[in-house]
């Protein structure tokens, strides 16, 4: 008996188990994940699995391979010693980051520590719960968000959370960063055009799968919102505002954010420099301003000073009169 397929099954079955034997990754990464040259998902701290859909918990100051996971949609449950958050990433001692040695000192054995302020200088991670009645009327539940705070990058990646399980997350980029002070309160600040968000494949209350009593979904409203984005957190304070503009309408306060934890492991000497301070949360805009008028009065000064000193050596050289008799000629 003779069996015949059609060759496009066959090649696809082909495909499908060499996809599996060489660990080559089929669908989208998600949780921001990015497609590599060899078609492996690269995922950021945090997450983990073929497609980043798992959360890696420990800790990050380990490699993502030697982080255990946990089902993909889950928040952690256990971290190491000093760290927590959905998945483990934010610092919460100094102890901690003691151990942490991704980036040398420029000061010999100096140690990092837990900066648990929402003022970022390289890359910190924040966990909030969110306290919005608006949604929590639709939608009922305990909300959260986990951040990704990327200074060099000016980006966020963001992820929000419904009873422990993940909904959607967003991808949050050219950011301007701003650390200001108002009657003596200092708050920092996140304004972000772009703005990507979406829904986790997995069934989900938000995106659809599982019913809700509002028997609806934003399957189709999430990805199609758009900047601006804004965050804010005041220092010394356990709350942040999470700001959609597209979603004025339905949250015009926004997605507050309360319970806040922030943690960054940095060197003592990152936090205290001023210089540091400023490069890392002045606007960009800002900072090209003032590198372009540094620039002209550093050509103005040069300038001054060639003027000056032609000056000094005109002024220094003898001149000599001409000794003939001068002379008036008319011709006619």
């Amino acid at each position: 008996m003779r069996f015949h397929f059609p060759v496009a099954a066959v090649l696809a079955l082909a495909g499908l188990i060499s996809a599996q034997s060489t660990g080559i990754q089929t669908t989208p990464c998600v949780n921001s994940g990015v497609c590599g040259s060899n078609n492996q998902c690269k995922c950021l701290p945090g997450f983990g699995g073929l497609d980043c859909s798992l959360m890696s918990c420990g800790s990050p100051l380990k490699e993502i391979s030697q982080r255990p996971t946990v089902e993909s949609g889950s928040i952690c449950t256990t971290c190491d010693e000093g760290f927590g958050g959905a998945n483990c990433n934010v610092c919460e001692t100094d102890a901690a980051c003691a151990a942490d040695t991704s980036r040398p000192s420029m000061f010999g054995d100096e140690k990092m520590v837990c900066n648990k302020k929402p003022e970022v200088f390289y890359n910190a991670f924040m966990t909030c719960d969110v306290n919005t009645p608006q949604l929590a009327a639709l939608f009922p539940g305990n909300y959260a968000l986990s951040l990704n705070l990327d200074v060099k990058n000016r980006t966020i990646k963001a992820q929000l959370w419904m009873d422990n399980n993940e909904q959607f997350f967003c991808d949050i980029g050219a950011c301007n960063i701003a650390t200001t002070e108002l009657e003596g309160k200092i708050k920092t600040s996140w304004e972000c055009p772009e703005l990507k968000c979406t829904c986790i494949t997995s069934p989900t209350k938000l995106c659809g799968g599982i019913p809700t009593p509002a028997k609806i979904d934003l399957k189709s409203t999430i990805p199609q919102l758009t900047g601006p984005f804004s965050l804010s957190c005041p220092h010394n304070s356990t709350t942040c505002a999470f700001r959609i503009a597209a979603l004025d309408g339905l949250l015009p306060n926004g997605l507050e954010m309360v319970n806040c934890k922030s943690g960054e492991c940095v060197y003592p000497t990152e936090m205290s420099s001023s210089i540091t301070s400023l490069k890392k949360t002045m606007p960009v805009g800002v900072i090209i301003c003032l590198g372009i008028l540094g620039a002209l009065v550093l050509f103005l000064i040069v300038v001054c000073s060639i003027a000056k000193r032609n000056q000094i050596v005109l002024s220094r050289t003898p001149y000599t009169l001409n000794n003939e008799a001068a002379s008036l000629e008319f011709r006619n």
